[in-house]
C-alpha cells in the first residue's frame, strides 16, 4: 500500500519516537530512500509524541496545512 500511494504522488512521511538515525535507517531498510518524504525520528530540541511538533514540522516541510 505504500508504494502504491508513493507511485500515484502522495507524500508520506514518518514520525518516530525512535532516535533519528535509527528512524532513517529502518524506513530506507524496509522502503528504500525516495519512498517517504520525510523521516523524523527524536532529535535534540524536538520534543517526543503524543507532542505534535514533529507533525507540525512535517506539514511546514510539506507545505501542508493540517486540515488536508
Amino acid at each position: 500500500m505504500i508504494h502504491a500511494l508513493h507511485r500515484r504522488g502522495i507524500q508520506l512521511a514518518v514520525l518516530s519516537n525512535k532516535p533519528q538515525p535509527t528512524a532513517e535507517k529502518t524506513i530506507q531498510a524496509f522502503f528504500g530512500k525516495e519512498t517517504f518524504s520525510a523521516v523524523f525520528g527524536q532529535r535534540d530540541g524536538i520534543p517526543l509524541k503524543p507532542d505534535p511538533a514533529g507533525v507540525f514540522e512535517i506539514l511546514e516541510l510539506l507545505h501542508c496545512q493540517k486540515q488536508e
